[in-house]
């Protein structure tokens, strides 16, 4: 390929050496006919650089392809349980999860039946990897989620729960980390009594204890109410029968653009950060006795953050802002 760029620079060369010399109507002539035998010349070569290029990235994503190819049957013979080929002999990956928590998980308003979002978009891309094809377990609460995969309704959970979450409940664990998250409590616009964490104790929150969120509202004193998703929530908090929420920012941010009359009825009271950031990062959840199953996931995350799938997921789903200020997005930013 360098020779092909070499050809381009030193037809580039001769275009401009052939025009300066120019200076009769004979020469003119001449430099003419010059000009465009070296112009076609070096559009030829430009054109044949291309093709190498494109020719070398798709010999590179072969490549990877196929290295991926040869780490996953790695992972199958030495595997000593048969979670990951009993999903490849399946053919299908069935992971649990909810389906009204925009931007992560929600049916697409012009496909009703194609559940998207950032969550849903990774697991299909993890699927797509595995060679097999997604099949959504969705529930209407978080609430049974959990033991759902316990008593192995599913494969999975993909809603990118945080280890805290996960640790309680037993038998269960995560994945390779691919998703970080920004809580932020939610309360009326008028509201001025909830400042910080000291302040939520004896609220009202409309969270369920067993999620991520649900954890900072219970563990700071709140009266949690676990049957409220969402937009329940902040109905609740509108009509003064809820005093807080704690969810996502980025869930908070695109319930506003779909709802602005909103943003006169609610306001963020503070934005929680806790000491250790690895809290608010979280993955796929799975059975901790899938060991082959779990290893080839986390194979397939490595390759889709290496690859640059899941970055540019995370911007289409939450963001360019958000997407470069995550510490865990950094080394592959």
């Amino acid at each position: 390929m360098m020779k092909k760029r070499v050809a381009v620079v030193l037809a580039a060369a001769m275009v401009l050496a052939q025009t300066a010399c120019a200076s009769s109507s004979t020469e003119e002539t001449t430099t003419t006919a010059a000009t465009e035998a070296a112009t076609e010349a070096a559009t030829e070569a430009a054109e044949e650089t291309s093709t190498e290029a494109a020719a070398e990235s798709g010999d590179d994503q072969a490549a990877e392809a196929g290295d991926f190819d040869s780490k996953l049957q790695e992972i199958l013979d030495n595997a000593t349980e048969d979670s990951l080929q009993r999903v490849l002999d399946a053919g299908v990956l069935s992971c649990g999860c909810e389906g009204n928590w925009i931007p992560y998980l929600y049916y697409d308003k012009e496909d009703p039946d194609n559940l998207t979002g950032f969550h849903a978009e990774v697991a299909k891309e993890i699927a797509k990897l595995l060679g097999v094809e997604v099949r959504f377990d969705v529930a209407s609460q978080f609430d049974g989620i959990l033991a759902g995969l316990q008593s192995k309704r599913y494969d999975c959970i993909s809603e990118g729960l945080k280890d805290s979450t996960v640790e309680p409940f037993e038998g269960l664990t995560n994945s390779t980390l691919y998703n970080q998250d920004m809580p932020v409590v939610i309360v009326a616009k008028d509201n001025t009594d909830i400042v910080d964490i000291a302040s939520m104790a004896g609220k009202k929150a409309g969270n369920s204890t067993t999620s991520s969120y649900g954890k900072i509202a219970y563990e700071a004193g709140c009266d949690c109410n676990p049957d409220l998703d969402f937009a329940m929530a902040i109905n609740g908090i509108i009509n003064g029968t809820v005093d807080l929420t704690v969810n996502s920012m980025v869930v908070y941010n695109t319930y506003l653009e779909d709802y602005p009359e909103a943003a006169d009825k609610i306001k963020i009271a503070f934005v929680y950060e806790p000491e250790n950031i690895e809290e608010l990062q979280g993955g796929i959840t799975l059975r901790s006795e899938d060991e082959s199953l779990i290893a080839g996931i986390n194979l397939a995350i490595e390759q889709l953050m290496n690859d640059g799938t899941i970055i540019e997921l995370s911007r289409q789903f939450m963001g360019d802002e958000f997407t470069e200020s995550a510490a865990l997005y950094q080394p592959y930013l």
